[in-house]
Order: structure tokens, then C-alpha cells, then sequence
């Protein structure tokens, strides 16, 4: 499940804005400006009992239940969740607060902070399945019907359930609730949506039964199809940690460049002189990874652009500084059948050719409306090819 304070500035905003902006036509200008409105310090982040209540009105309350980890007096520790800093019921008030004498299903399990190494495996051996860390001192386990005495003897300092709040992500909530614009995925009145699911190997039957499922991968995510009352359905599901739109895949690098300043960086008026661009003019950087497109093995700038001029990708003419083939490297599963022969520096595969260019490329060849130039388009690059293409042709 995500968390940070980015992810709590960006809820912050939207907050901010649902108090201060009545109106439909005012949301939608919210969609636009969320980045210069509002801060980390904003009121409404961490903790704050409206956070609940704002969400509640978006449509899915705040169930005010206080093993929901609210901060409600007598509480300990923290946990960071995505749109708050949850706090854990003591484990020795449990009882009393809940009415609960045994903790069964999804909890969130908090130790003293630093947690023991070998914390998790204790709690393992109590038959007890921990996935997703919380910092800074708690994991999601599944917790197979014990007392709390029986946590507490080993080492849990307090527990909480994740509120149904904790589970969406922001972008949900203006474009199913209010029909904002977006470039999320739709199917009609419905969304495709990924969940994250607390462990794996669950039961998705019930899952199943209520929303329809394109597709289960990495043993924990889980694409479906969905309306506002399904999500609704969904958040309230023990074992379900979080929701959030799909969008289109898209083949460029503008978003991280745009998150990093590159391009800002990249125009000298902003740098203090026409001249003072930082495009990486002058440095070598080094790229590890599946090869660069047809590339010969070279070792030197000249040498380079005599063994592949006129070759190479356009996006890296004139800037190969060094290209070889790692192909005995012990860091390889299988390195003693890579040493039967050497398949050279180009690439296979496409990734190694996909991060050079994000990297250092100089936007050639760039389709007609896009440009795919790289973070820094000045810079020289240190190829060293370390895929196997040899070894994997023989198993094949």
C-alpha cells in the first residue's frame, strides 16, 4: 500500500478544496491547480477526525470505530498510511475498547520501535501471515483467532484495523463521485480499477461474486471492473488494502522528467546565463543493463564512433563512450554457461536501449508530437551489457 508525505500532501489538497470550493465548477478547477494550493502543513493531514468525516461525504464514511486506529486519546505509536498517521489501540486496552477477546483476520500489529529483525518470523511460527510494512514499527498480518494476551507475550504493542478511507486513492474520489474529467480507463458507468489484496493466496471467490475480474498477477494485485456502490462494497472487505483508477500506458518520460526539473534545469535563463543549462554536457554516465541497440564492443569515444557510425541509434550518435559485454559476470544465475561464448554489447531485449535513452537520449527519431528526449541529453554514455542472450538461446 502506498504511503509518504507526498502521498498525504496531495489528500491534503484535495480536502482543502472541498472546503473552500462549494460549487461543482470550482471542484473541476481544483483538478487543475492542486499543485499550488496548500502544503505539508495543512490542517487537515495526518491525523485529523475530519479526515473521516470529509471523506464521508465523498462516499464512503468514516466508520468511527475506534479499532480503526483513529487518534483517539490513549492511544500509542503510529502508523503512516497513505492519507493519515494511523495510531494503535495498546494491546493490553483492546479488550476493553472493542469489546473483542479474540483478534481474528487483517490487523495491523505494532512492535517498540526498531523492530526486531526476526519479528516477523516469531509471529510467523504463531501461524500469523504479515505482508505489507507500515512504518515505522508495524506490519499487516492475518491473525488466525488469538487473545491479546497471547500477542502481547510476543512483542505486539498495540493493533488496528485500516478504515475503509485508508484504501482509496485520492484521484477515485472526484472522478466516480463527481464525474471530473480523467483519463482513467471506463467501460461504460464503471471503471477499471486495480486492487491491492492484504496477502496472497486468498480466497477471491467472494471477490469474484461481486465485481467482475479481468485479471490476478503478482499474487496480490487484482484488475477488475467496477462502480461507485462496488467500491464501496470493496474498501469494506477485510482483506482488501487499496483502489485506485488504471490509465492508459503511455510510451514517454515527460511525468518524471517534469517531477525531477529536468527541463527546467535544462533552460538557462533559469540558471543564471544563456550558457548554464545543465544538459550533461561533459559528464559520463554508466548504464548496466540488457545492452544499446545494435552496439559493437568499443572502449573510447573515437573508437566508438568509428566501430558504430552510422549504426546506432540516432538517440546516441557521436556519444558512446564505451560498450562491452559482461557476459562472465558471477553475479548471473547461470554465469559458468554464459562463459561458452560472448553475444556481444547490442541489445535483445530493448530495456538496456528503453533506460539509456530515458537517461541521456537526445530525442531522435522521436514520433511527430512527442519528444522522447532523455534527462540528459548532453551527457556520454558507459555501456556494459550483462544479459545473457547466448546462454538463453542454447536452453531455448
Amino acid at each position: 500500500m502506498p504511503s509518504g508525505n507526498g502521498a498525504r500532501i496531495h489528500l491534503s489538497l484535495l480536502l482543502t478544496a472541498l472546503m473552500l470550493m462549494p460549487t461543482m465548477l470550482a471542484l473541476a478547477s481544483f483538478s487543475h491547480e492542486q499543485e499550488e494550493m496548500g502544503t505539508e502543513s495543512s490542517p487537515l493531514r495526518s491525523s485529523d477526525k475530519n479526515l473521516g468525516a470529509y471523506l464521508g461525504q465523498l462516499g464512503v464514511p468514516q466508520t468511527n470505530d475506534v479499532s480503526h486506529g483513529w487518534n483517539v486519546e490513549g492511544n500509542i505509536g503510529e502508523a503512516a498510511l497513505y492519507h493519515r498517521t494511523a495510531a494503535y489501540v495498546p494491546i493490553q486496552d483492546w479488550t476493553a475498547k472493542t469489546g473483542e477477546r479474540i483478534v481474528s483476520g487483517w490487523h495491523t500489529l505494532g512492535h517498540d520501535y526498531p523492530i526486531p529483525s526476526d519479528w516477523k518470523s516469531e509471529l510467523s511460527d504463531l501461524g500469523i501471515d504479515c505482508q505489507t510494512f507500515f512504518a515505522p514499527q508495524g506490519f499487516h498480518c492475518n491473525v488466525p483467532e488469538l487473545p491479546p494476551e497471547t500477542l502481547m507475550e510476543h512483542g505486539v504493542i498495540g493493533i488496528f484495523r485500516l478504515d475503509p478511507t485508508d484504501k482509496l486513492a485520492p484521484d477515485i474520489l472526484p472522478i466516480m463521485k463527481f464525474g471530473l474529467d480523467s483519463s482513467a480507463i471506463k467501460e461504460g458507468d464503471s471503471f477499471i480499477l486495480r486492487v491491492l489484496i492484504a496477502g496472497p493466496g486468498l480466497d477471491h471467490i467472494s471477490l469474484e461474486k461481486e465485481v467482475e475480474v479481468r485479471d490476478f498477477f503478482s499474487e496480490r494485485f487484482v484488475t477488475i471492473v467496477a462502480n461507485q456502490d462496488e467500491v464501496n462494497w470493496l474498501v469494506n472487505q477485510n482483506y482488501v488494502e487499496w483502489v485506485e483508477p488504471v490509465y492508459p500506458d503511455e510510451l514517454m518520460n515527460g511525468e518524471a522528467t517534469e517531477i525531477m526539473n529536468v527541463n527546467w534545469v535544462r533552460d538557462g535563463t533559469n540558471m543564471g546565463g544563456a550558457l548554464n543549462g545543465l544538459t550533461g554536457d561533459g559528464v559520463i554516465i554508466g548504464v548496466m543493463d540488457s545492452g544499446l541497440d545494435v552496439a559493437g564492443a568499443c572502449t573510447s569515444l573515437s573508437s566508438c564512433n568509428s566501430v558504430n557510425s552510422g549504426t546506432i541509434h540516432p538517440a546516441f550518435a557521436g556519444r558512446l563512450a564505451y560498450a562491452d559485454s559482461f557476459w562472465g559476470s558471477p553475479a548471473r544465475e547461470s554465469w559458468t554457461e554464459c562463459q561458452a561464448g560472448d553475444d556481444g554489447p547490442n541489445d535483445q531485449h530493448g530495456h538496456g536501449t528503453h533506460v539509456a535513452g530515458s537517461v541521456l537520449g537526445d530525442g531522435s527519431n522521436s514520433e511527430e508530437g512527442y519528444d522522447g528526449t532523455g534527462s540528459a541529453p548532453g551527457a556520454q554514455l558507459y555501456m556494459q551489457s550483462v544479459a545473457c542472450w547466448h546462454y538463453t538461446s542454447l536452453k531455448g
